[in-house]
């Protein structure tokens, strides 16, 4: 059983605001471009309401003359200004409507549409709708490089971006493909002491992060924080953000004390030159919290969470995602308390803000219901637990495709429920279905007796706990004598097809369960570094060789 802790990393993706490219400046429209100028002063002030007006006026103009170069690039930074307020349907339909009109006008093959289409990428990437992110930021790609050539800036910070979009598809081969894409070009154009490079190298450490690969992850981080140092000097806010990742990488090593050596480096740095009250300031007391959180040390990790909380509700006010994150932390806290009801309301607090401002369909709407049917299932109130992690389930198929880590944990989650209710056969359907988003060449998920081959995995964890269930409810079945009471809603009837139960028969399909369990765990011995991996895959595979040694 898997809760979602909400993780604060730093990752780069720049708007199409932040890049330089050509503009028209025309005597017809010097009042529009003063408009246009204005609204960026607002703009970086992060007084958006304001920079809107001023674009609304400047696009006016622009369309009035038919400037529609001007015009998308004015309605795209109008289309930013949302995404600043995480009005994001808002910002999408701004930029779409802006690129409909323009392209009656002028040529797909543009750099200004090409602009256009990067900061669509990135909007789609906040819904979590990373299929659009991809499919537009590749739109980018392509017209940047037939126009500009490969050795662009606007060439690598689109595969950069593909880079990110990967990671939080879990593809992270081929996240790993564009970032380091990224980086060569960086190299060539900026050489090797430039901060883009640095972003490179801090985005590859983080996907290393991501497989577990944590040396791997440090020489990148330390690789970008070195070059940062070096230009930048020490008190620098992305020397800190460099020092936040650092943290993070120990944290999942479990290496706690270093963590929060590297977290109070950026907590430091941050507050000396951002003053208490930033954001900034307030993401590393959430990171510190969490690495509070995870030493069980419970009163420091909510100290941390109320005052990242009471600096977001000051400077975003109560409906940020940022605010929803803080309260989701703070459930958890009472989740493991064991103070359920507390849990809940905090849940529910970032529930209700994760749904108005990010709709429907969001990674994050499905991690809070996932916390939800967790802290119903431990009250017993099954019905409720198995609402929420279909709720979780929907979304996560919906948005990440069916083989992924979170779609694997949705279904063992609901599998999970079924099996404390006694429906062994819904407990192995889902289990069956949960193992079928584990491994990438393995799709049989209606044929529960059906044992993988076990090789390209994603994640060991969720797989080896599905195998190993499989085949203690196997070795359960095993010892009944009335099939229809134990299976439930399961439509298969026991290997055999007999009508009967042959207890060989259950205990065979244990076994060759059992004897999965011992290949994963065999492949996952040689891939995990963490202290804490090796101690709870040991104990787990103890269970296992005892479980199979009791079957034979």
């Amino acid at each position: 059983m898997v809760t979602i802790r909400i993780i604060s990393v730093f990752i780069i993706l720049m708007t199409c605001s932040q890049l330089s490219f050509a503009q028209d400046i025309t005597t017809d429209t010097t009042l529009a471009n003063n408009y246009f100028e204005k609204a960026g002063i607002f703009h970086d002030s992060l007084q958006y309401d304001s920079a809107i007006v001023y674009l609304e006026k400047a696009s006016a103009l622009y369309q009035e003359y038919e400037q529609w170069r001007n015009y998308l690039r004015s309605e795209t930074k109008h289309g930013v200004c949302y995404l600043k307020q995480w009005q994001l349907d808002l910002a999408i339909a701004t930029i779409k409507s802006a690129i409909n009109n323009s392209l009656q006008h002028i040529n797909e093959k543009d750099t200004i549409v090409a602009y256009a289409y990067y900061d669509l990428g990135i909007l789609y990437y906040y819904q979590s709708k990373y299929d659009s992110a991809i499919f537009y930021m590749e739109k980018t790609l392509e017209i940047a490089k037939e126009l500009l050539g490969e050795k662009h800036d606007l060439v690598a910070f689109s595969y950069n971006n593909i880079g990110v979009f990967y990671k939080n598809k879990s593809e992270f081969d081929l996240a790993l493909q564009y970032q380091f894409k990224s980086l060569e070009i960086k190299k060539e154009l900026l050489g090797e002491k430039n901060t883009n490079v640095a972003m490179s190298y801090m985005n590859i450490g983080n996907v290393y992060v991501e497989k577990n690969e944590y040396d791997l992850a440090l020489q990148y981080h330390f690789e970008s924080i070195q070059i940062k140092k070096e230009l930048l000097g020490e008190k620098n806010t992305d020397v800190a953000a460099s020092y936040m990742n650092i943290g993070y990488v120990y944290k999942n090593k479990n290496e706690f004390d270093l963590a929060l050596q590297y977290y109070f480096k950026s907590l430091q740095i941050r507050k000396e030159l951002l003053g208490e009250k930033n954001t900034d300031v307030a993401l590393t007391y959430m990171n510190i919290g969490n690495v509070y959180l995870n030493k069980n040390e419970y009163d420091l990790a909510l100290q941390y969470f109320s005052k990242a909380l009471e600096i977001y509700k000051e400077l975003l006010g109560e409906k940020h995602t940022d605010v929803a994150k803080c309260y989701n932390n703070i459930g958890i806290i009472y989740f493991d308390k064991n103070e359920f009801d507390l849990a809940l309301q905090y849940y529910f607090k970032a529930l209700e803000i994760y749904k108005e401002l990010l709709g429907e369909k969001h990674t994050l709407l499905a991690a809070s219901y996932i916390n939800i049917g967790i802290v119903y299932k431990n009250k017993n109130e099954y019905d409720l637990a198995l609402q929420y992690f279909s709720k979780a389930l929907e979304i996560y198929k919906e948005l990440l495709g069916e083989k992924n880590t979170m779609v694997a944990t949705s279904y063992i989650n609901i599998g999970n429920v079924y099996l404390h209710k006694n429906d062994y056969g819904l407990t192995l359907q889902y289990y069956q279905k949960g193992i079928a988003s584990s491994l990438r060449n393995f799709n049989d998920t209606v044929n529960v007796y059906s044992v993988p081959l076990i090789k390209d995995y994603l994640n060991w964890y969720e797989l080896l706990e599905a195998l190993h269930t499989k085949a203690k409810i196997f070795v359960t079945l095993s010892a009944v004598t009335e099939p229809d009471s134990v299976f439930g809603s399961l439509q298969h009837k026991p290997p055999s097809g007999k009508i009967y139960i042959d207890r060989v028969d259950y205990l065979k399909s244990a076994l060759r369960h059992y004897q999965a369990c011992d290949t994963l765990i065999n492949q996952a011995r040689q891939s995990i570094i963490t202290k804490s991996d090796k101690i709870a895959l040991g104990e787990q595979a103890s269970e296992v060789y005892k479980g199979a040694v009791n079957v034979c």
